[in-house]
């Protein structure tokens, strides 16, 4: 038999998602392929001395840990899992000289931009995060998935028509 939650640890769903009878849920900006100059050009307290100013790029040290890590592009992990792949002219990045297949956390950015408007994470995004979550909750041995599996949620509002909330998504 599942335990109480306590209160404090519930999640409060009028923060994320529109409640009748709440106010309005705090909106984040949309997901896009942009970074704010203050990621662009990180201070020397957090990249230390470098010798070339690129290194003081978020995306310029991203780009290069991917590489280094073996990271797949976006192309690849959208076939390995039989997403629809962006194409090039829902990438745009031949028009800034870019030939190669889009790094993953860029190509992770542009889904969501060009597919969902910025809303929500795409196919493959989306599946990333989802299967990181399942993991996590998988290996968990106090988790709701290990200690109760056939467990499903209440209070969730049903999906109608419109609705953009959880039950929706």
């Amino acid at each position: 038999m599942p335990c109480a939650l306590a209160s404090h640890h519930r999640v409060d769903w009028a923060l994320l998602f529109d409640v009748p009878g709440r106010p309005p849920a705090q909106r984040a900006k949309p997901i896009d392929g942009r970074l704010p100059r203050s990621l662009i050009e990180l201070p020397e307290a957090v990249t230390g001395a470098v010798d070339d100013d690129a290194y003081r790029s978020l995306a310029t040290r991203d780009l290069e840990r991917g590489q280094g890590t073996g990271l797949p592009s976006g192309e690849a992990v959208a076939q390995l899992i039989g997403a629809d792949a962006l194409g090039e002219d829902e990438l745009g990045l031949r028009d800034h000289g870019w030939h190669g297949e889009t790094p993953l956390w860029l190509y992770v950015l542009l889904e969501s931009s060009v597919r969902h408007d910025g809303d929500r994470l795409g196919e493959v995004g989306g599946r990333i995060v989802a299967e990181v979550l399942i993991g996590l909750l998988s290996g968990d041995p106090q988790s709701y998935l290990r200690v109760q599996p056939n467990w499903t949620p209440t209070g969730v509002p049903a999906a109608q028509a419109g609705d953009r909330g959880p039950a929706h998504r």
